[in-house]
């Protein structure tokens, strides 16, 4: 399922901008232009880096144009806008994945009108990336023509340490930071631009078997989970008796079963970060035999008569104190449950159970012991 999330790289404050303005070439006095577009040292194109561990699709940009403005206004002069990978030189942009183009007039006439607010970038179709990508503007190529993000504090302790990039007229890309400092700081800094991505979320699993039989002396299945696009997990069993444990937040979790029946076993898989983005798939396992995961002599001094019953059963335990008797049907729902204080005998009505074999679990202060019996009527 598709999950829209919008990236903003970690921008410490997102309410602030500044232009940021470069110091003037050598031996070329002048205005030297902007750090995050057009400039006197002819740098060809700016963007920044997002860190992105899933398949998305990337639909558009909000973007802050902090400059703008044209030597000759009313013509058809184009801003592009480009998607690249992050297969360049050290991680820089490599190749351009798609494109979007807008009019340098409209530019400005958004700039003029709402101050500076977000512009609206649109790729139309949207452009798939696999990995870590990198979003900006090429550099208008007419004289006097100018366009400039406005630039923004980046976080220190995000993952992509240097953010903001520009690319030099021999094509090779560097960062922000290593090429200038401001006020005798590097420029942890990056474009002001909000990426509005989706990308895919799936929930799966793959049980070690889906058919368990407890006669064969085991009573664990391991879950695989081959989940994408997610950081969260969250694994329930229902019916969640005979079971442990009954929940989990492992990734891939075991669950051991002392009681057959047939069982679901759900996974709720997503990031609760991202709109609360989630996908859930469940599976069935078929438990069958009897666990007798304790002690022969414990099992051995546990005696369930008469096998098979009507409308009654005893259950004899010389010494042994038991805490409580849970009586399941043969695809393990609980069927009846006696919460008791006792030795020695207990009864347990089964008057009301239909034909069909259960299993009786005896919980005792040295393990639980459970028990196959047949019910005729």
């Amino acid at each position: 399922m598709p999950c829209d999330e919008m990236l903003n790289d970690e921008l410490l404050t997102l309410g602030t901008y500044s232009n940021y303005t470069v110091p003037d070439p050598t031996p070329n006095p002048g205005h030297g232009g902007y750090l995050g577009g057009t400039n006197a040292y002819q740098h060809k194109a700016t963007a920044n880096k997002y860190v992105s561990s899933a398949v998305r699709n990337v639909y558009g940009a909000n973007a802050i144009i902090g400059k703008a403005s044209s030597n000759t206004p009313g013509t058809n002069t184009m801003v592009v806008f480009k998607v690249w990978d992050d297969n360049g030189a050290n991680g820089t942009p490599g190749t351009v994945l798609g494109t979007a183009t807008m009019r340098l007039d409209s530019i400005i006439a958004n700039l003029t009108a709402t101050g500076a607010q977000f512009t609206q970038v649109v790729f139309n179709p949207a452009i798939q990336v696999t990995g870590d990508f990198f979003v900006g503007m090429e550099m208008p190529s007419t004289a006097g023509d100018t366009v400039a993000f406005g630039l923004t504090p980046h976080s220190t302790t995000s993952l992509v340490t240097n953010p903001g990039y520009h690319q030099l007229p021999d094509g090779t890309w560097e960062a922000y930071s290593e090429a200038w400092t401001f006020g005798g700081v590097p420029s942890n800094i990056s474009n002001f631009m909000l990426v509005d991505t989706d990308f895919e979320l799936t929930a799966a699993f793959t049980p070690a078997t889906t058919n368990l039989d407890l006669d064969a002396g085991t009573n664990t299945i391991n879950f695989h989970n081959d989940s994408e696009g997610g950081i969260e997990n969250a694994w329930s069993v229902s019916p969640n008796t005979g079971v442990s444990p009954q929940t989990s937040v492992a990734t891939h979790p075991t669950f051991a079963f002392t009681l057959p029946g047939t069982y679901t076993v759900t996974l709720i898989h997503g990031n609760s970060s991202i709109n609360g983005c989630e996908e859930i798939v469940d599976q069935t396992v078929t438990v069958t035999g009897t666990w007798v995961g304790i002690s022969e002599e414990l099992a051995n001094s546990v005696n369930v008569y008469p096998n098979p019953a009507t409308s009654q059963i005893n259950v004899e335990m010389p010494g042994l104190a038991a805490s409580a008797i849970t009586v399941s049907n043969a695809i393990g729902q609980v069927v009846k449950k006696q919460v008791i204080n006792a030795s020695e005998k207990t009864v347990v009505d089964v008057a009301n159970l239909g034909t069909g074999i259960y299993y009786v679990q005896i919980e005792t202060a040295k393990g639980t012991v459970t028990k196959k019996v047949s019910v005729q009527k």
